[in-house]
């Protein structure tokens, strides 16, 4: 009974005696922190809410209608999305993956329903990246094009506890979601500098790369790669528009196709939002549903971040 008194007269007393309130200094540092927190939180509500006001970018306008983007891994999914907007957008699309078959597929689906936009089928395994002469063999195919947009899409997934994994599939895996972006984005940025228009580079990175995560250590690793990597160069080049686009799930064959919900959109959505930042922003959650779910999970401490982690998200992610 005296121990319970003591700890409800030690709370009572503890605003008034501690040594933070008796120290005006520490007082005012921590209020001004706190207010800065709840500022900079408000103000990326407000700058979000605006983003639903603005008109649709006019992207063919920004980069050159008729020049042509590169897309890779362009025959499912994101990339596939991307390639049929930006035909729509007004540009001619080199699509890159490593199946000949279904590119072909996609250049003809396109052309179907665009007649005045070209197409081109580069065939390569991005796994292969580390190879001597990869990105370089790339870039001669179409180094004569206008190529004024770049679609870092290409990547892989792997749900694991980390000594399931295979070292093989770690390298891979790296090499596929990390050194291949780096590697093609670095061959064509040169040419894309040198435009008299501007260009623009969008990196398909994840939210996963906002915090680590177990059994999905390798590719929320890499994904972290890409984002700094896009928010590097997007410094070092202005004249350039570089996007990292951090999506949650995505409805894919890498979400085993997951139905839409509360959570997940379909690659259109994910394309609309992405093409719609770029040049506004260097990076962005791209839809809203993700910007509120990026929000959630960074804006939480640590320890309820990693309860989160381990008995939420993890039991909503499919293993591959």
């Amino acid at each position: 009974m005296n121990a319970t008194k003591n700890l409800r007269s030690f709370i009572a007393n503890l605003g008034t005696q501690n040594v933070l309130y008796q120290n005006p200094s520490l007082r005012i540092l921590l209020f001004s922190l706190g207010a800065g927190l709840v500022l900079r939180t408000a103000l990326g509500w407000t700058r979000s809410a605006l983003s639903l006001l603005r008109p649709r970018a006019n992207t063919a306008a920004n980069y050159g209608r008729g020049s042509w983007a590169v897309v890779t891994g362009a025959s499912d999914g994101i990339g596939k999305a991307f390639a049929f907007e930006l035909a729509a957008r007004g540009f001619n699309i080199v699509l890159i993956s490593r199946t000949q078959e279904k590119l072909d597929i996609v250049a003809r689906a396109i052309k179907y329903n665009h007649p005045n936009i070209e197409t081109k089928v580069v065939v390569a395994d991005f796994v292969n990246a580390a190879e001597e002469g990869f990105a370089e063999n790339i870039y001669e195919q179409v180094k004569d094009l206008d190529v004024s947009v770049l679609i870092n899409n290409a990547g892989g997934f792997i749900k694991k506890p980390y000594l399931d994994i295979a070292t093989k599939e770690i390298r891979d895996l790296i090499v596929l979601n990390s050194l291949s972006h780096a590697l093609v984005t670095r061959v064509f940025l040169p040419k894309m500098q040198a435009r008299k228009q501007r260009s623009a580079i969008i990196n398909v990175s994840s939210i996963a790369g906002g915090f680590a995560q177990p059994h999905r250590q390798i590719y929320s690793a890499s994904k972290a790669f890409l984002d700094y990597l896009s928010r590097g160069l997007s410094s070092e080049y202005p004249n350039i528009d570089i996007l990292s686009v951090k999506p949650a799930y995505v409805i894919t064959g890498m979400t085993s196709y997951r139905q839409p919900d509360a959570g997940a959109i379909t690659p259109e959505q994910l394309v609309e939002a992405s093409l719609d930042s770029l040049g506004r922003t260097t990076h962005t959650y791209g839809h809203l549903k993700h910007r509120l779910r990026g929000w959630f999970i960074l804006g939480m401490p640590q320890f309820l971040r990693n309860i989160y982690i381990k008995n939420i998200l993890m039991t909503q992610i499919p293993s591959k």
